[in-house]
């Protein structure tokens, strides 16, 4: 008997976020987070101060799919 899931998608707000947060939308911790955006930096570009802009948090959406969940 196969098992049909369904995945729902994410709706995330593009507002600006801490590292903390971004790794909480992606189900992650933060150093893991870290490592998963050390190859898009270049892209990304800086923080200013502890926070990614909102344009920041567009590109990190673009580069790294949000994760979707499956339901059976």
């Amino acid at each position: 008997m196969e098992r049909t899931f369904k995945v729902t998608s994410n709706k995330v707000p593009v507002k600006c976020y801490t590292i903390s947060e971004l790794a909480a939308v992606y189900d992650l911790t933060a150093k893991a987070f870290r490592t998963l955006l050390k190859p898009h930096l270049s892209a990304i570009g800086k923080r200013v101060g502890r926070y990614y802009s909102p344009k920041q948090v567009l590109i990190i959406f673009d580069r790294i799919d949000l994760p979707g969940y499956a339901e059976d």
